[in-house]
C-alpha cells in the first residue's frame, strides 16, 4: 500500500479510497471472514509499527463503514491510526470497511431521524445545510463529480502502469465531469 501511495503522491493524486471489505463479504464462510479480519489486524498493526514512515509520508487515514461490525481489536487499531494521522496534510487515504453504500445511507438517515426526535431545530439546520449548493456537504452523493475506474487485475498484481492507466482514464473522462463550484 505504501508503494502505491508513494506513486500517487509522485503523480499528484492527493486522495485515494480503498474499498477494503464489503458488508456483503460477511456472507462468506466464517473461516474466510476470520482470515480476512486477521489479515486486516496484521496490516493495521504493521502500519502503526511503521510510525516513522507514516510521519514521513504525512498521509491522513480515514475509515468509513459500519465499524461496529468489526472486532474490538480491529476497532482499536483503526482508532489509533486515525488519531495518529488526523492532522497529516499531504494526502488522504479513505479505507471503507465494512462498507456498502446502502448501509451508509441507512445509518445516515437513522442519525437524522434520531436528531429530529431530539430537536426539530437541529433537523432543520442540517436539512438547510444539506440542500445548500454553496456548502456542498454531500459530494459523495453527487455522482456527476465522480469517475469510477475498474481494472481487471487483483490487488497484489496492481502496479505503477495500472495506476497510470486509471489516471489516464480519469483524465480522458474529466472533461465530461461537472464540478460544483
Amino acid at each position: 500500500l505504501f508503494q502505491i501511495l508513494e506513486w500517487c503522491q509522485d503523480l499528484g493524486v492527493r486522495e485515494v479510497t480503498v474499498y477494503a471489505f464489503s458488508i456483503e463479504n460477511f456472507k462468506r464462510s466464517s473461516e474466510e471472514v476470520d482470515g480476512l479480519m486477521k489479515l486486516a489486524e496484521e496490516k493495521f498493526a504493521k502500519l502503526l509499527a511503521q510510525r516513522e514512515k507514516l510521519e514521513e509520508q504525512h498521509i491522513s487515514f480515514r475509515f468509513f463503514g459500519n465499524i461496529a461490525m468489526l472486532s474490538p481489536k480491529l476497532r482499536k487499531l483503526i482508532a489509533q491510526i486515525q488519531l495518529l494521522t488526523k492532522d497529516y496534510d499531504r494526502g488522504v487515504v479513505n479505507v471503507c470497511m465494512p462498507y456498502t453504500s446502502r448501509d451508509e445511507l441507512a445509518r445516515a438517515f437513522e442519525l437524522i431521524r434520531k436528531g429530529r426526535e431530539k430537536s426539530p431545530h437541529w433537523f432543520l439546520s442540517v436539512l438547510a445545510k444539506l440542500s445548500s449548493v454553496e456548502d456542498n456537504c454531500i459530494p459523495s452523493l453527487q455522482c456527476s463529480t465522480s469517475h469510477v475506474y475498474f481494472d481487471d487485475v487483483l490487488w497484489p498484481e496492481f502496479n505503477y502502469w495500472h495506476l497510470c492507466k486509471a489516471i489516464l482514464s480519469y483524465q480522458y473522462h474529466c472533461s465530461s465531469i461537472q464540478v460544483w463550484q
